[in-house]
């Protein structure tokens, strides 16, 4: 049986309406992103392709180009773990991954900005609260 794939050029805006909680999952991932970006000064988000789009896992990147980190780190000076960090999609916690899972082709091909993450997040409701049922 043939594993489901998203589609390459899947981001979260395409995943975010299939989605079973999207607020919680697009919050979760843009605070992730707020951290990353103060620390590298920027942040980009591509998500994993390789499952069905469920809860998807997220890569965070400080740049929407791998040019200049592949020519850091053919030169042996670059860092992976500087460079991709990626998060669990339910539980947004750091996934302790070697470089053969970081590989791009894992991954989506397009990437989103933290300025769209959070333009996304502030368009994408609060789940509603049920109302209390009698006993």
């Amino acid at each position: 049986m043939a594993r489901v794939r998203l589609p390459e050029d899947a981001t979260v805006l395409y995943v975010v309406r299939t989605l079973d909680n999207p607020r919680v999952y697009v919050e979760g991932l843009f605070n992730k992103m707020h951290d990353y970006k103060r620390l590298h000064g920027s942040a980009f988000v591509r998500i994993g392709i390789t499952g069905g789009g469920r809860i998807p896992h997220y890569r965070l990147e400080p740049t929407n180009s791998t040019t200049g980190f592949l020519a850091e780190f053919g030169n042996g000076i670059g860092d992976l773990a500087r460079h991709f960090e990626a998060y669990h999609g339910q539980t947004h916690k750091q996934l302790d991954w070697g470089m053969s899972r970081l590989k791009g082709e894992n991954w989506s091909r397009v990437y989103m900005s933290y300025e769209q993450i959070r333009e996304l997040l502030l368009k994408t409701p609060k789940p509603t609260k049920r109302p209390a049922t009698a006993r």
